[in-house]
This record gives C-alpha cells, sequence and structure tokens, in this order.
C-alpha cells in the first residue's frame, strides 16, 4: 500500500471563468490565504437558475460549479460569510 499522501492529485479542469463572461455577476467572494474565488451568477433571464463558480483567482480556471435556485441564495451567502468568505 503506498502512501496516498505523498502522491500529486491531478485536478479535472472544467472550464476557464472567461466562458462566463456573459452571465449576469450576482455576488463575489474572497476568501483570506485562499488561492479561489467564488462567484454566483446567473444567464437565466428570470434569475431564476444561479450558478456556483468556484476558480483559481490568478489562472481562471475553475474548479467546481454547482447549481441552486434563487429562493436558496440569501441561505447560500449567509453560510459562506459564516465559512469565512468575504463579498467583494
Amino acid at each position: 500500500m503506498g502512501n496516498y499522501y505523498n502522491k500529486k492529485v491531478e485536478e479535472k479542469v472544467i472550464k476557464n471563468i472567461s466562458e462566463f463572461s456573459d452571465y449576469k455577476e450576482i455576488a463575489k467572494f474572497e476568501k483570506p490565504r485562499s488561492p479561489r474565488t467564488l462567484v454566483f451568477l446567473t444567464n437565466d433571464p428570470d434569475e431564476w437558475f444561479i450558478d456556483i463558480i468556484y476558480y483559481k483567482t490568478k489562472s481562471g480556471i475553475v474548479t467546481t460549479e454547482e447549481y441552486i435556485i434563487a429562493k436558496d441564495l440569501p441561505d447560500w451567502i449567509r453560510w459562506k460569510e459564516g465559512l469565512g468568505w468575504k463579498k467583494v
């Protein structure tokens, strides 16, 4: 059994943040000392569906993409702020 902790784990590149340039930004967060940025976006004309994107701040590589509905947005924002994310 090898030492898992010494193995380099490759991240799968999903997208680049530039692919979301036509989306409307709802809120953007950064966390002190974190290499990632969190942004809530939508391209839904009714703004009912919200994309949650985590991307590497320097390179713009999207590492995680999640989806929520608009009525859940205030709860998600409170939760992220409770985890130390700061609105920019």
